[in-house]
């Protein structure tokens, strides 16, 4: 023992390469204000530095166990204190409450003072057991080590199966530790998410974050390079080549690159083309759609030169809406023209018909007036002389816008209704003729 004072003072030492001790764990003096004797499960008391032994099941302020005969004891040896075995092999008193004890089974406190019980359930624990207990003499060895004991995942008291068919259902699964699947694998996801929604792979298999995407990719030199992925508003997709001019134009066709790009872009919205030159000429492009696109150049001997090109174009179904809306305009203008057509055929079809059927109607009159004046004549030819009727007739069709002349005294015609006849034949003009 040095006695000696300073910072290196007050210490036991050896030249020995160790130390060497019958006994297996390592204590601590601590006060207490109960009768304490070895193998007794302690907790921390309500009052400064002290331990009580333990009342209830699983309680959250485990100290440790009344060791027995410590290897390595700390603290001074006064009354009213015990040493409480921290860390090591130490003999404890502990119960059936939870069923029979097996070896490697973690302990916790039990519902009878100062003794443990095989931990069931996750909480605070003692330590685990080194011997087997079904009865007997009340004290086991255990290793003493203080912590949290997470209870493995079960499903009707039964550990998990290696997997699930539709005869093993869940309606919830609630867990407070980690999900370990060994490198199996996790199937038939509806969605999943992170902590307050900060990362989600949808039910459709969009991946969304409020953080970076990023990629890992290893080097030449065998070194793992992250990278991030380039973020946009919009849904592109891109497809980039070379293409070589040729008497002053190139032209590209998708179907000739990649035959599947035209397959999964928008065929409504127009793509984009960006191209790079390879010599210093001047060019354009000149024609673009979904198919492809034409690059024509400006300058003079072009011939062979090549052009580097990347083309963007909206992903199909995530156009915006703009250009649906275009779209649907379009088909609804060209639905009414044809509408129109038909609407201006019908029309014409139905003058038609009208003319026609007032063609018929102008006949009939001219029939039926035809037939009137045959009737007047032969109603009158006997009591009219018929030179007198003809010269009659002539002198009223010329005159037609005329006053009717009226009939002389000899021959006037005293019959009322032959009279009203004669009168009528004025509207005919020369169709009498």
């Amino acid at each position: 023992y040095d006695g000696d004072d300073g910072l290196g003072g007050d210490f036991m030492r050896t030249n020995a390469s160790g130390w060497a001790t019958g006994s297996y764990d390592f204590a601590e003096m601590f006060p207490s204000f109960q009768k304490l004797e070895p193998g007794d499960v302690v907790i921390f008391a309500n009052i400064k530095e002290t331990v009580e032994r333990s009342q209830s099941p699983y309680s959250k302020k485990i100290a440790g166990i009344i060791s027995t005969r410590p290897g390595f004891l700390a603290g001074e040896n006064k009354p009213g204190e015990y040493p409480v075995a921290l860390a090591g092999r130490v003999p404890t008193k502990v119960s059936l409450e939870n069923g029979p004890i097996e070896i490697g089974d973690p302990l916790t406190t039990s519902s009878q003072t100062g003794f443990a019980m095989k931990a069931t359930e996750s909480g605070s624990i003692i330590g685990y057991a080194l011997e087997p207990y079904d009865g007997g003499a009340e004290k086991i060895l255990v290793f003493v080590n203080v912590g949290h004991y997470e209870v493995p995942v079960t499903v009707s008291d039964q550990p998990i199966p290696s997997s699930y068919n539709s005869s093993s259902n869940f309606s919830s699964l609630d867990l407070t530790g980690t999900l370990y699947m060994h490198g199996n694998l996790i199937s038939d996801i509806g969605a999943l998410s992170g902590l307050e929604n900060k990362w989600e792979i949808k039910e459709d298999g969009t991946v969304s974050t409020h953080a970076l995407l990023n990629m890992v990719i290893k080097s030449y030199q065998g070194e793992e390079v992250e990278t991030t992925a380039v973020a946009s508003p919009e849904v592109f997709i891109s497809l980039s080549g070379t293409t070589t001019l040729e008497n002053g134009q190139a032209i590209v066709s998708f179907e000739e690159v990649y035959p599947e790009f035209n397959d999964i872009i928008s065929t409504v919205a127009p793509i984009r083309v960006f191209v790079t030159p390879n010599a210093p000429v001047s060019l354009y492009v000149s024609e673009k759609n979904h198919n492809g696109f034409s690059v024509q150049a400006i300058s003079e001997n072009t011939n062979g030169v090549e052009v580097d090109w990347m083309v963007q174009a909206y992903r199909k179904d995530y156009e915006p809406e703009k250009y649906l809306e275009l779209q649907t305009e379009k088909t609804d203008t060209d639905t009414g023209t044809e509408v129109l057509l038909e609407d201006s055929s019908t029309k014409d079809s139905s003058i038609e018909e009208k003319t026609n059927e007032q063609d018929l109607q102008e006949q009939d009159q001219i029939e039926e007036t035809a037939n009137t004046v045959e009737q007047i004549i032969s109603e009158t030819k006997n009591e009219v002389e018929p030179q007198e009727i003809q010269e009659q007739v002539s002198e009223e069709t010329v005159q037609i816008d005329e006053p009717t002349p009226s009939v002389s005294s000899e021959d006037e015609i005293k019959d009322p209704s032959v009279e009203s006849q004669q009168k009528d034949l004025s509207f005919l003009g020369n169709s009498s003729e």
